[in-house]
């Protein structure tokens, strides 16, 4: 072999292990553990909040570890449990942060933040999610809206609105042509409509921004269309249906805007025997579902109407 094909081929090797070393350098350890959010940038990549190594990660459609952010801790641009995840349109994203607050000495998650970071994962802003008088409440999930972010309050039994950076704007619960809101856990805006999972009364509901209810379904149970724990929704946006992350049953459903079964995705077959820890749910613009497993430490994309098309690790 030639000096110059060994020298080519030397170069070659260091080009491909360049992005792992830069991120052993930074800290970034492959693979996931404990994730509970996924969402797809428009770019296609996938940021995953890895719940038990305190961070969110970026991922590449296939799974490959591109970029990690965060990381241990209570400062500037360090995570402590998050419990919230939202992709931001200038391609930064949110998240919802459960830290230890001023005094505590055992760890306890006792001050509720959201934090933005831009597209490269640097902090941008910050802002507590208690509204002034009113003691730490238990809030779990982000959407984007119009006036800035929607953020679910599981303890209050109500959804409160912020403005960019931080004011408190409103809060929704009691909604109007239906029943108070009783555990919101998550939320979605499909750009008319928000669609929040009320977890302990197992049902799926879409307001409008005044809190006037357009659509809800959800019988607990677990039979087909019926929801146990749900944990997150997703609304296609021009097939009318949404998907739901049924964590009590294991399994997925897509449903019409109705409540109606179209499919029940059970993913104990695909997990090896081990039941399936399913937290979240998104598409893909190719129309995929992006399912969370989070016993399983890891993300599957699944073809709705086909089968499983892969999982991402971050290896």
């Amino acid at each position: 072999m030639t000096g110059a094909r060994r020298g080519a081929q030397t170069g070659g090797v260091r080009r491909a292990l360049l992005p792992l070393l830069l991120l052993f350098a930074c800290g970034a350890e492959p693979g996931l553990e404990r994730p509970n959010y996924a969402r797809v940038e428009a770019t296609g990549t996938v940021l995953v909040s890895d719940l038990l190594r305190q961070r969110v990660v970026r991922l590449s459609p296939e799974g490959e570890l591109l970029a990690a952010f965060g990381g241990p801790g209570i400062g500037r641009g360090q995570l402590w449990r998050v419990r919230g995840l939202a992709v931001l349109e200038d391609g930064g994203f949110a998240v919802v942060n459960h830290r230890p607050g001023d005094g505590a000495t055992d760890g306890s998650a006792s001050y509720q933040e959201l934090k933005v970071f831009d597209a490269r994962g640097r902090e941008q802003r910050a802002f507590p999610l208690r509204p002034p008088g009113e003691p730490e409440g238990w809030a779990e999930g982000v959407a984007v809206v119009p006036e800035g972010f929607a953020v679910t309050d599981t303890a209050r039994d109500a959804v409160l609105f912020f403005g960019p950076e931080g004011r408190l704007l409103r809060r929704i619960d009691r909604v109007q042509g239906g029943p108070p809101l009783d555990s919101p856990q998550n939320a979605r805006w499909d750009g008319t409509c928000l669609w929040l999972v009320e977890y302990q009364a197992h049902r799926v509901r879409c307001v409008d921004l005044e809190g006037r209810q357009v659509a809800a379904f959800g019988t607990e149970g677990r039979a087909p269309g019926e929801l146990l724990f749900p944990m997150s929704v997703v609304a296609h946006p021009t097939e009318g249906w949404v998907a739901v992350a049924d964590l009590g049953n294991h399994r997925v459903q897509r449903l019409s805007r109705e409540g109606e079964l179209i499919e029940e995705i059970a993913l104990d077959g695909v997990t090896g025997g081990v039941p399936a820890q399913v937290l979240d749910v998104d598409l893909t613009a190719e129309g995929s579902l992006l399912v969370t497993d989070s016993k399983g430490d890891r993300a599957l994309r699944w073809r709705p109407g086909g089968g499983l098309e892969g999982e991402l690790r971050g290896l």
